[in-house]
């Protein structure tokens, strides 16, 4: 049986990812509009890791005895003046979801929770390859600039590491 605290932050967990899931579907959108086919495959990636991530927590409290509880999603996406500006907020939010995982894994470990720790952590490693990949970005968005050029520069690397799906639909006349 887990601890009621950590159902809480389970819980709260699985919002976020919630959350981080329909913000980065907004922003792969925002990109799509934009015509950066990198930044919205790289954001649609994110989208699916973070609802991958609200499945995975979903399921732990079921086989643990327990409901998620689903709450109401908050508007996530605000204008961004440029790719940087993306970028940093994104890199921000990343750093504060890290602090909120190893709070619950801090919380699993000080109540011996060793199955909940042990079904996070895949998650902490993921999580810090992502801040990584951030700060690579944003070093490389210093470089080349957020305009013009440098835009499509970072737009076509994405494409390569992230390339959207194909369509896979035939015109039949």
């Amino acid at each position: 049986m887990i601890n009621q605290n950590i159902v809480a932050l389970l819980n709260d967990k699985i919002n976020q990812e919630y959350f981080r899931s329909n913000l980065f579907l907004d922003i792969s959108g925002w990109a799509n509009d934009l015509t950066l086919k990198g930044v919205q495959g790289y954001f649609l990636n994110l989208s699916q890791k973070a609802l991958d991530n609200v499945n995975s927590g979903v399921e732990y409290l079921s086989e643990c005895g327990y409901q998620a509880e689903l709450r109401e999603i908050p508007e996530g996406l605000r204008e961004f003046d440029n790719i940087e500006d993306l970028f940093v907020y994104i890199y921000e939010m990343e750093k504060g979801y890290r602090a909120d995982l190893n709070n619950i894994l801090d919380v699993c470990l000080s109540n011996k929770d060793f199955a909940t720790y042990a079904n996070l952590e895949s998650q902490v490693e993921t999580q810090h390859a992502e801040e990584f990949f951030l700060t690579s970005m944003l070093r490389k968005i210093g470089i080349v600039g957020s305009k013009g050029q440098g835009l499509y520069l970072i737009d076509k690397e994405l494409s390569e590491k992230y390339p959207l799906p194909t369509d896979t639909t035939t015109d039949v006349a």
